[in-house]
């Protein structure tokens, strides 16, 4: 699945993707003009609605915390239900990025289950609440322990941030540039 679109706001462009091997055949241009919906040209059934994209940060309890996680929320309205394309059963099944002028602001998944939709007008409204990377190690199974507990806790063994960045990370994070990234930690 690709799931891409563009617009124009304050002589800023936004740039949003989504993708996903869950829907191989789904590929969908979002419209970028929300003044045309009802008009007669309606090449689009997808469009950002007029607030599309909101990337925020967490605000940070401790001044010195090293972790500052990052969310997005990606307003469109459509007249084609959609929703079925944002749910997946696993965190990291549906990756997002987010540009501002060329330049990547947002990288990360779809949260699960996370969108909504309102069903009152032609044209509905669908919120599609998004994660970063960071975010979603609360969801990943570091060494897959779910059969028997008893029997992997006498082979354990020490685990590094690089094994499970590289782990859950395995695409790389800039999908729609194809660039693999890099990882440095200290």
């Amino acid at each position: 699945m690709l799931i891409k679109g563009s617009f124009k706001q304050q002589n800023i462009l936004w740039e949003v993707y989504f993708k996903s091997d869950l829907y191989p055949e789904v590929s969908l241009e979002i419209g970028s003009s929300p003044d045309s919906l009802f008009g007669e040209n309606q090449n689009f059934q997808v469009y950002f609605s007029s607030d599309a994209v909101e990337v925020t940060t967490e605000s940070p309890e401790d001044t010195f915390q090293p972790i500052i996680k990052h969310s997005a929320t990606v307003n469109l309205l459509t007249k084609t239900y959609i929703g079925q394309y944002f749910w997946s059963e696993s965190p990291i099944d549906i990756r997002v990025e987010i540009f501002r002028n060329k330049e990547i602001i947002f990288s990360g998944f779809v949260t699960q289950g996370s969108y909504s939709q309102s069903y009152a007008d032609a044209y509905d409204e669908l919120n599609i609440s998004c994660v970063d990377y960071l975010s979603v190690l609360e969801y990943y199974n570091y060494a897959d322990i779910s059969h028997n507990y008893d029997s992997y806790k006498t082979s354990a063994t020490n685990v590094s941030f690089q094994n499970i960045f590289n782990n859950l990370l395995i695409d790389g994070l800039d999908f729609h540039l194809g660039k693999k990234s890099s990882l440095y930690y200290d």
